[in-house]
């Protein structure tokens, strides 16, 4: 099973902070939306990083990839970072923009996405046991 990471992210941002934890606690690879070349394969899985903007808007990179793309985001997952107290209790936001957007074009969502509050700080822990969750449920699939 191939699993890889998506990002927008900006450098030294809280977004590209988690994606490239991500990538180095499960050993994938990750590519940026404005990457030349994306390899996408039927079978893979996408976590897919998007921060959120004002009221649950998606990132402009990220959305105008995820509309523009014809490429196979079939089976995804998504980390979505807020930046105000209390996000991550609500848990809505670009994450449901995002999975209605690639569920319309016959993605399916493979696992429960996360929301994660990035203020006080980012919550490493959380993002540790939910990384080791998707691990084992994409293992069985």
């Amino acid at each position: 099973m191939n699993i890889a990471v998506l990002h927008s992210a900006n450098p030294n941002s809280n977004s590209m902070r988690v994606a490239q934890h991500v990538r180095d606690r499960i050993g994938i690879p990750g590519f940026h939306v404005d990457d030349a070349e994306i390899p996408m394969e039927p079978e893979t899985t996408w976590i897919i990083v998007v921060p959120n903007y004002g009221d649950g808007e998606i990132q402009a990179a990220m959305e105008t990839f995820l509309v523009r793309t014809a490429l196979p985001l079939r089976r995804f997952v998504v980390i979505e970072l807020g930046n105000y107290y209390g996000f991550d209790d609500w848990g809505y936001g670009a994450a449901d923009k995002v999975q209605r957007l690639l569920g319309n074009r016959g993605g399916q969502l493979v696992f429960t996405s996360l929301s994660m509050d990035s203020l006080p700080q980012l919550d490493w822990p959380t993002l540790d046991r939910w990384i080791s969750a998707l691990q084992l449920e994409v293992s069985h699939v």
